[in-house]
């Protein structure tokens, strides 16, 4: 049974790759995998499939949004070299073959859209005002480029665009009030909260968690 289940991981690891991949190409920006369609697994097997390949470093993750990513070369060498042999297995993919791949990615599902706060951030201890600014406003300008694909409810949706437009109104005024951006930082923080288990959601409040914490010296 083990042995099944890690096969299980390594094919849904290499179809994630190869939708990353596909998403990707030609581009330096990451695809936040809760946008990416019909992968044809549920939010456990996606989450274990996107661990399995940053543990492999067949992905770069460091991004802001959490479960953004795009392929490290490893991942590209991955690809090509199960594509070149797709009898054998591949040292990255040991348990598997691109044929199994080939044969699974028939299924068919529904776009991922669950997960967990999971986040991975790394938090600055000393930053500037301006510095928190720039955060917010990268903040938003993330969120309202993922917005329109993010599968999160219509009223979900509407809420965030109006936090988002209230944020955006702070850091534009000639000295932007800390109070006032910490105020709407919470209010976008309990509209994704109320989307808990959503892959976007878990990713905007891994942002919004240092830019909370920034706030207090601001």
């Amino acid at each position: 049974m083990a042995a099944q289940s890690e096969q299980a991981i390594q094919a849904n690891a290499l179809r994630l790759l190869r939708a990353i991949e596909e998403a990707t190409r030609g581009l330096s920006t990451p695809v936040h995998i809760g946008q990416l369609p019909n992968l044809g697994m549920n939010e456990e097997e996606t989450k274990a499939a996107y661990h399995y390949l940053q543990e492999k470093d067949l992905i770069y993750t460091k991004f802001r949004l959490a479960y953004a990513a795009r392929l490290s070369a490893r991942g590209h060498d991955a690809i090509r070299d199960a594509q070149r042999v797709p009898d054998q297995t591949s040292p990255a993919f040991p348990a598997i073959t691109y044929n199994y791949y080939l044969h699974i990615e028939t299924m068919t599902g529904s776009n991922v859209q669950q997960g967990t706060a999971n986040s991975e951030i790394t938090a600055t201890q000393t930053i500037t005002t301006e510095q928190f600014v720039a955060g917010v406003r990268n903040l938003i300008d993330q969120v309202n480029r993922t917005l329109p694909t993010s599968g999160l409810p219509t009223e979900i949706q509407e809420q965030t665009r109006a936090a988002l437009a209230e944020l955006k109104a702070a850091t534009d005024e000639r000295r932007p009030d800390g109070s006032r951006i910490q105020r709407g930082l919470e209010t976008l923080k309990r509209i994704m909260e109320e989307a808990t288990g959503h892959l976007i959601a878990a990713g905007v409040l891994g942002l919004i968690a240092p830019l909370l914490h920034a706030s207090a010296a601001h």
